[in-house]
């Protein structure tokens, strides 16, 4: 699935294979020796391909290094207790000011990065962190404890974010071709939600 949207991330892939119970860092050929070589919980250990085991939640990740280029800004990143894991992408404008912020509420960054402000935004205020956000983003933070996905996409929708949803599964992706390398998303056009689209200016979600 990532494959396809390697233009998105050149500088390292990861990935996140987990359940409540358990989870697996992996990395790929793509994923560039120094990510592996961190101590942080979140760096890739096992070869993603050499995985057998069918985990519930997965989550993968094509990097382009912005704010901080070195090893720490891997992804999927969790948090110290690795219960929150989350896949970004995007910029976050007032990161220094949430981070100063979330200094003052006990909280100990190991980062430079803005993904470190998401994540503990999470912890703190939930889902109402973005109220606090000035950026664009999209991004999927992983709750291991509670076995929940919370998604958000920046207000203008400058950072995209795709997904299906049926009775079994949940995928999301920066891209709609990616999303189509699943063998349970339909191929098919919706010709009603093309014509809604085109003569009527709506589509329903």
């Amino acid at each position: 699935m990532t494959d396809c949207i390697r233009h998105r991330g050149p500088d390292g892939e990861g990935y996140l294979l987990a359940s409540p119970e358990k989870f697996v860092c992996a990395f790929s050929d793509d994923t560039p020796l120094s990510s592996r070589q961190n101590n942080f919980r979140y760096s890739p250990t096992a070869d993603v391909q050499s995985v057998n085991e069918i985990f519930p939640v997965q989550l993968g990740h094509r990097r382009l290094s912005i704010i901080d280029l070195s090893p720490a800004g891997h992804q999927p990143m969790c948090s110290e207790d690795t219960r929150y894991w989350i896949t970004y992408n995007g910029e976050i404008y007032n990161y220094i000011e949430l981070r100063e912020e979330l200094k003052q509420h006990g909280f100990i960054f190991r980062t430079k990065t803005d993904i470190e402000v998401i994540l503990h935004s999470y912890e703190k205020w939930g889902a109402d962190c973005v109220k606090h956000f000035n950026g664009m983003w999209a991004f999927v933070i992983y709750d291991r404890k509670e076995n929940l996905l919370f998604g958000s996409r920046d207000r203008f929708g400058v950072k995209p974010f795709y997904y299906f949803r049926n009775e079994n599964h949940f995928a999301f992706a920066s891209e709609q071709k990616a999303l189509l390398t699943l063998p349970f998303v339909p191929k098919e056009i919706n010709h009603k939600a093309a014509f809604d689209f085109f003569a009527l200016n709506k589509l329903e979600t």
